[in-house]
């Protein structure tokens, strides 16, 4: 079994590549995003070596992506 800071992250890179192929209805900036995003979460919860960290995180990202969405609207420029 994986354990934090073994330096081996067991094949994650396979499950960040079928999460963001996920998204491709978002379009290839959607794509990548998503997979930094996949990238930047495990290394919170494996830095940290707790779930609720990566979790925080994930919610100050998404309360930034929806104040930004209330005060400028969609932003069509990159997708």
């Amino acid at each position: 079994m994986c354990q934090p800071g073994d330096g081996n992250r067991c094949g994650h890179s396979g499950v960040f590549d079928f999460f963001a192929l996920a998204r491709i209805e978002q379009g290839f900036i959607g794509v990548v995003t998503t997979y930094i995003y996949a990238l930047f979460f495990s290394y919170i919860r494996y830095e940290y070596d707790k779930l609720w960290a990566a979790v925080l995180a994930h919610g100050f990202l998404n309360s930034i992506g929806i104040i930004t969405f209330f005060f400028t609207g969609p932003l069509y420029g990159l997708w």
